[in-house]
């Protein structure tokens, strides 16, 4: 089984930037102030350059890897794809390529954050347990299968991460959070991923965030995150407090995305937004993140409190 830390997760935090550009990466953490120290990198089963992408990422900061078990070719929402369903993955369809890929993030020899088959809850991804003819218990099995052939090549500088949706966000009846768990002997982090257009930062993440402290004992993680509208700067002002008080919460990857750069669902950019700018910087601060002292989840009280889920 693998062991629970020794001692909590530092917080940080991660940034995604379209196409990983490293200028805009750098100029995103100038706006801030506080450099991340986690940038997002997304691979396919068939992806070339992962060897490039990952010397892309600046030294110091950790890649968190999205492995998506489908072509680089497919699209997001292109669910009915026959190729690659979870009994595939399970039966080893595409265990050459899996390990080719494994070989090479650990030719890169630095620490990662793996986060593979994301979003498995909701009905956008041909690995999602709701669709492409999968079955109920097929998403552990892929998981465990994919996990069992390719960490002993990733080694222990792997950290895996297992991310569902918000449930805002997914269809109704989708699988339950436990149906999809592979256990806490597989998984190192437990994450989300999760979009908010207008709600609060507790109101967004609260009901996925309580189902999955029950589910597993692992240190928890924002894996996805983006907030657009008026309210963005309010939003990114309420997250440092929200995870204060939520101290399981280790961690966030914000996404600098727009539709024009990623297709994404919203306007989420905030660099260019000076008060965005400004509301994020106290919350890393609050969390002490970037030499700022942090604020514990017993401190934080009043009307600015987070809200603990």
């Amino acid at each position: 089984m693998r062991p629970k830390p020794a001692t909590p997760i530092p917080r940080f935090y991660g940034l995604d930037v379209p196409n990983g550009s490293a200028a805009a990466f750098t100029e995103f953490a100038k706006s801030v102030g506080t450099p991340p120290t986690v940038s997002s990198v997304f691979i396919k089963l068939d992806s070339p350059g992962i060897t490039a992408a990952l010397a892309a990422v600046p030294a110091g900061v950790t890649p968190m890897v999205s492995l998506e078990p489908w072509s680089q070719h497919s699209r997001w929402g292109d669910a009915q794809q026959s190729r690659y369903t979870l009994a595939a993955l399970s039966s080893g369809t595409f265990d050459a390529q899996l390990r080719a890929v494994g070989s090479e993030l650990a030719a890169a020899q630095r620490p990662l954050y793996l986060r593979f088959a994301h979003e498995m809850n909701g009905a956008w991804y041909p690995w999602a347990q709701a669709v492409n003819g999968n079955q109920a218990g097929q998403y552990i099995a892929a998981w465990r299968h994919v996990h069992d052939l390719i960490a002993p090549i990733l080694g222990q500088r792997t950290s895996w991460v297992w991310a569902p949706n918000i449930f805002a966000g997914t269809p109704k009846g989708a699988p339950r959070l436990a149906g999809l768990y592979p256990g806490d002997d597989y998984v190192d982090l437990v994450g989300l991923s999760g979009y908010s257009h207008g709600d609060s930062v507790a109101s967004t993440y609260c009901p996925t965030v309580a189902a999955l402290q029950h589910l597993s004992t692992r240190p928890l993680l924002l894996a996805e995150i983006g907030v657009e509208g008026s309210e963005q700067a309010s939003w990114l002002a309420q997250l440092g407090p929200f995870m204060a008080a939520n101290p399981r919460i280790r961690g966030f990857v914000y996404y600098d995305t727009t539709p024009e750069t990623t297709g994404a669902t919203g306007y989420y950019r905030i660099d260019k937004n000076p008060a965005s700018v400004q509301a994020l910087r106290t919350s890393l601060s609050g969390l002490g993140i970037g030499g700022g002292a942090a604020v514990t989840g017993a401190a934080v009280t009043g009307a600015a409190a987070g809200q603990r889920c």
